[in-house]
């Protein structure tokens, strides 16, 4: 089967890269072709741009920042290459037999960059079947959706739905008014091996991985985390964003992000892919989280994980000491994915 995948995958945000490539990657290995339909709502060059004139005016450090900047816009190329692009109207587009939509916050409405964007919610593709699965609302509600009638008239026309996370199934329940499944973001659907080919070595020395925004953790944490890592003869490396209290801030390619993770010691994350990749390749690690990040306390709860978030300093050396218990995550984990592919296989016998 030919399908096409609508997503945010031209974004220089790690997380929406992988979420698109072990997405292709599971599709593919069910012997179905897969591609990416082209269009313009990130445009992570303009936004190098815009970077790199912010950090010239702004920034103490502001050539290494203006370099992390454009040496993560070639790692950026260099990923796109492994996801193939359909243009809409091409040959390739119209013989594709399904359209996809996910992962990711593809439907957080309150994020106008997504909401602006109607082909994000399956306007346009009426002559094709239309599948959704693991779009997130993030934290949208019903309400948030009521504003936009036709954005909603547009999710009425899909065949099947699967969201990411229990308030995204609550809210599309309460819209569509049908029963709607809750599944994992696609890279937690794949086993950790199906990402061998895309990996390329990075450090093998002793660290704690940073993925974390700028201006997400709180300075008393950071200071905490700081001590811990010299005391324990750990670097701080930060691979999502520029840290400068990280002691080293490398531009990596999706492939040397997953020998990062693979081969550190910990992981500090306030993201839901930082999580979701540490389950994945089963790493000890801790997270803070914002209050508006109800997709992180939902994957946290999923797999009875709430313990692992940083409240305060004075808990972080405690939990980076307590292990995460992979052998009962293993067994909850696997039957989620059996769970999710059984409905993605059912989704696909059209």
């Amino acid at each position: 089967m030919k399908i096409g995948i609508v997503t945010v995958y031209n974004s220089m945000n790690y997380g929406a890269f992988l979420q698109a490539y072990a997405m292709k990657s599971y599709l593919e290995s069910q012997n179905h072709t897969v591609f990416f339909i082209k269009h313009h709502i990130r445009n992570p060059f303009l936004y190098s741009i815009a970077e790199t004139g912010y950090k010239l005016l702004s920034a103490k450090q502001k050539y290494r920042e203006v370099l992390y900047i454009w040496h993560k816009y070639q790692n950026y190329v260099k990923n796109q290459s492994l996801l193939p692009l359909c243009r809409i109207n091409s040959k390739t587009f119209k013989e594709l037999d399904v359209i996809l939509f996910g992962s990711d916050e593809i439907w957080n409405v309150r994020r106008k960059q997504i909401s602006k964007y109607s082909i994000l919610f399956g306007h346009g593709f009426d002559d094709y079947v239309k599948i959704a699965f693991a779009p997130s609302l993030n934290n949208s509600r019903k309400e948030d959706f009521e504003k936009f009638p036709h954005l909603i008239k547009d999710l009425e026309s899909f065949r099947h739905i699967a969201v990411r996370g229990q308030n995204s199934q609550k809210v599309i329940e309460e819209i569509l008014g049908r029963k709607i499944e809750e599944v994992l973001d696609p890279t937690l659907l794949i086993e950790s091996e199906q990402y061998q080919p895309i990996e390329k070595p990075y450090k093998n020395e002793h660290y704690i991985l940073v993925y974390a925004y700028r201006n997400t953790v709180e300075e008393n944490i950071v200071e905490k985390l700081k001590q811990y890592s010299r005391n324990h003869g750990y670097r701080l490396i930060s691979v999502l964003s520029y840290l400068p209290w990280c002691d080293e801030n490398p531009s990596l390619s999706a492939g040397e992000l997953i020998h990062c993770f693979k081969k550190a010691d910990f992981v500090f994350t306030s993201t839901f892919h930082g999580v979701a990749l540490s389950l994945a390749f089963q790493k000890q690690f801790i997270s803070v989280v914002e209050d508006k990040q109800i997709k992180i306390k939902e994957l946290l709860k999923k797999f009875k994980l709430e313990n692992r978030i940083v409240k305060n300093e004075n808990d972080l050396e405690n939990l980076i000491n307590t292990p995460v218990d992979y052998i009962l995550i293993n067994n909850d984990l696997e039957k989620e994915r059996k769970h999710c592919r059984e409905i993605m296989d059912g989704f696909l016998q059209l």
